[in-house]
């Protein structure tokens, strides 16, 4: 018997947010945190938007998404006359890992605490749903002080590397066209025996493995 045919839901909005600023000790070690290229840049960290053209990726009947979402802009860390900037950084659904380049090289930044886990959120008046990974939390790996530390010179990794900080990657897809709602994917993100058409925001804690 043949698996089901993986269907595609495109990704119409969204973004990342690393509240980097809470677990790297970016002012004591004297390295500036700003947002380039789109991005923009808080007291806590970096926002970034969705880049077009990604997608969810799940097959009918089954509970469940995957798919790599790219985001643009990058981020940007300067200290003295140096400077690093981290672009291209990507989720990968599937492991739950935030992924950045540096030069040539690709790094890894955070991993979701809870992995398989997402809240999805029913926008009133809207087709769409918001699926936010990243509610309970990210970790940082070691990856990110590190390629700091030797470009910048600075002391990041030290007191870095596993901790939680907050964070999160939010996207929205079309989970209605029309008056037709799809079925399939509503069941891959555990909607399946709820009334989407209803204007109220569910907020479902759901697993997505």
């Amino acid at each position: 018997m043949s698996a089901p045919a993986q269907k595609q839901s495109p990704v119409v909005a969204g973004g990342l947010e690393l509240g980097l600023a809470s677990v790297l000790d970016l002012e004591g070690e004297g390295v500036a945190l700003t947002g380039a290229g789109g991005a923009v840049g808080s007291a806590d960290g970096v926002e970034l938007r969705v880049s077009g053209g990604d997608a969810l990726s799940y097959n009918a009947g089954r509970k469940g998404v995957s798919g790599v979402i790219g985001f643009d802009g990058a981020l940007q860390f300067a200290k003295g006359g140096q400077k690093v900037v981290v672009s291209a950084l990507s989720f990968d659904i599937a492991s739950g890992s935030i992924t950045g380049t540096v030069g040539d090289t690709v790094i890894e930044i955070a991993t979701l605490v809870e992995p398989h886990r997402a809240e999805v959120v029913k926008e009133p008046d809207s087709p769409r749903v918001r699926v936010i990974f990243g509610q309970d939390g990210l970790v940082l790996s070691s990856g990110l002080p590190t390629a700091l530390d030797a470009a910048l010179g600075s002391g990041l990794a030290e007191a870095a590397g596993g901790d939680e900080f907050e964070g999160k990657v939010d996207v929205a897809v079309n989970v209605i066209h029309g008056d037709t709602v799809d079925t399939a994917l509503a069941t891959a993100l555990g909607l399946g025996d709820l009334d989407l058409d209803l204007d109220t925001s569910l907020g479902l804690d759901v697993g997505l493995s």
